[in-house]
């Protein structure tokens, strides 16, 4: 299976705020970028910051933001 890493983009929003909302984390009501954010807050962040997604067979799979 290939897998390849790029920027982000606007249309891979919501599949980034899906892996969040995957996240089977306890008392994750507060805390963080991970944790705290929407949506609007993940757009944001691909407009403005070093956002990457990892894709496999045309699905984004993972991402990362520095």
């Amino acid at each position: 299976m290939s897998r390849s890493i790029r920027r982000a983009t606007p249309g891979d929003v919501p599949r980034m705020f899906a892996i969040k909302q995957a996240l089977c984390l306890e008392n994750s009501s507060d805390g963080g970028f991970l944790l705290g954010t929407s949506p609007e807050g993940y757009a944001q962040l691909v407009a403005v910051a070093e956002t990457w997604v990892l894709v496999s067979a045309d699905l984004v799979i993972g991402f990362a933001v520095a």
